[in-house]
Formats: structure tokens, sequence, C-alpha cells
């Protein structure tokens, strides 16, 4: 052999050494994301699914998992954790068809999930309330860029929540107009841009009966646009006439319509219904007799 081929094959086995090396350091990932694992059980919406924890993994000190899941854990990181691996729908395809994957493919699933993490320094949150036992600066820039993420209609609207209260202070009255407010708050990990549109209904329940109100619109406009971060509020107001109902105790619910404002033709925008979780109590008069008109 000669001097050059020598030097050309210790030169090969250097570049050999070196890209092995690279391949060992890319693949390795922070020993925190060990107590974290994506499920997609039971899941019914299009979403990535469930973000859950283990307290007792090998590669973690139990010191340091307890501050994880003591400080770190809860329902913003993990909205947050779920909204970053969202941002790629491809990536969320494969997170959901992870039941009965290979070792290979989940191994390979895994490395891309944390690689996703890594762009916004998960790690190094984690790392913050490992060492500290409390969530500090790194935690907070980690949540402020996930409520940066604008997230496609759909998902953002699975995060609304909404709230529904009578204006007027007095009973509703039957036959007399009736102004309620609906509120959305985003309980999501990032900020959704929408409308309230102008369709709403409203039912009133009494434990025997439901009697209430429904205004349509077959093409639906922005009404009413907000930008919500997560924990945000917008609210706007509908009025309609109290159909007719028992005097008494009820139950006031509805449903309010929401709007993407990015999705709009001659025949309206694209839209969905959000629904009150719990609704009000409210009381139901009848109105009062006429009187009778003196001679």
């Amino acid at each position: 052999m000669s001097r050059r081929q020598r030097l050309r094959g210790i030169a090969s086995a250097s570049l050999l050494a070196v890209a092995t090396a690279t391949s060992v350091a890319a693949a390795a990932s922070s020993p925190y994301y060990d107590l974290i694992s994506v499920g997609c059980g039971g899941v019914t919406d299009d979403g990535v699914g469930h973000i859950v924890w283990h307290p007792d993994v090998a590669t973690v000190a139990p010191e340091e998992s307890t501050r994880i899941l003591k400080y770190f854990e809860g329902p913003d990181t993990a909205a947050c954790l779920k909204a970053i691996l969202e941002r790629d729908p491809a990536l969320t395809t494969e997170i959901r068809a992870q039941e009965g994957a290979s070792e290979r493919t989940f191994a390979r699933l895994q490395r891309r999930i944390h690689e996703a993490w890594d762009d916004f320094d998960v790690a190094a949150a984690l790392e913050e309330v490992a060492k500290s036992g409390a969530r500090g600066p790194k935690t907070q820039a980690l949540l402020d860029r996930c409520a940066a993420i604008r997230v496609p209609f759909d998902r953002g609207v699975a995060g609304l929540r909404a709230a529904i209260r009578p204006v007027q202070d007095d009973a509703i009255v039957v036959g007399r107009p009736l102004v309620v407010e609906f509120t959305l708050e985003n309980r999501g990990a990032a900020t959704i841009e929408a409308c309230f549109g102008p369709s709403f209904e409203w039912t009133l329940w009494d434990g025997k009966q439901a009697r209430g109100i429904a205004e349509p619109v077959d093409h639906p406009t922005c009404v009413q646009r907000f930008a919500l971060p997560p924990g945000g509020k917008a609210s706007r107001a509908y009025t309609a006439r109290v159909p007719e109902f028992p005097a008494g105790p009820a139950r006031l619910v509805g449903t309010v319509q929401v709007v993407d404002p990015t999705q709009c033709d001659e025949y309206g925008c694209d839209r969905a219904s959000v629904r009150t979780q719990d609704g009000v109590n409210v009381e139901v008069q009848r109105p009062a007799p006429p009187q009778r008109g003196s001679k």
C-alpha cells in the first residue's frame, strides 16, 4: 500500500469517526424527555392526543423527577407541548398512527418529537425546573413562544370554551327581548384568530321541558374579529325574544357561531359552533296581565 493510499485510508477513517460521533450526538436527546410520552388512545379530534407523564424513569434522578412533575407538569405546559407538535401536520399524522408501530419506527418518531421540542428549548425549561424546583424565565419563555403559535382554525376552535349570561340582572320575561352575552375563553396553548359569526342559539331548561330560539345564518360573515392568546377572552351580545315558557327557575345554555375570516367567499365563511358547557341559572317570569282601563 502506498503512502498516499495509507493517508487516504486514515482520512476516510477519521471522517467516518467524526460522522459517527455526530450521528450519535444528533440522536441523543435530553434525559428529561424520558418523563414524557405522547399517547393517542381515545382521541376524538385530529390532534396529537395526550401528554403522559412518567414519574419513575432510570435516566432522571428521583428528586428531579419529583420537581418536574410538581412544578412543570400542568395543563398549560401539556397544551404547549402538544401545540408545538401540531405545527407539523405530517408529524401529527405519524403520532396518531403510532399504535402497533415497529420499534425502529417508534424510535424514529420519538427523535422527531424531541427535535420539535428542541426547537422551542423545552429541554432547557425542564432542566430549569429539575434543578431549581420552580418555574423560571426559561419556562416562561417556552410558554410565551407557544402562545405566539397560530393554530389552524379547527384546532383553535377545539380549545375554545363558551359561557353565557343574560345582560340584565332582573328576571327573564316571556315575550320580551332578552340580551345574552356569550364569552369565549381560549383554553389552548396557542393564539387563535377568528370571528364571532351572526348565528347563535339559546335554550331554557327547567328539568321538564326545554324551549329556545335559534338564529341560523346560511352564509355567515365575520361580525366581530378577535385574537385570543392562551387564557384570553372575547365577548359578544345577541338579542332575541323570550319564547313561551313556564314561570320559575330554569337553566340557560346556548351555542355561538365562530367563523374563520381567512376562508371566506361569496357563500360566506367556514364556521364552527361552540356550545356552553355549564350554562347559568335564571328566573323566568310571565308577563303581567294588562290592567283594565278606567271608564
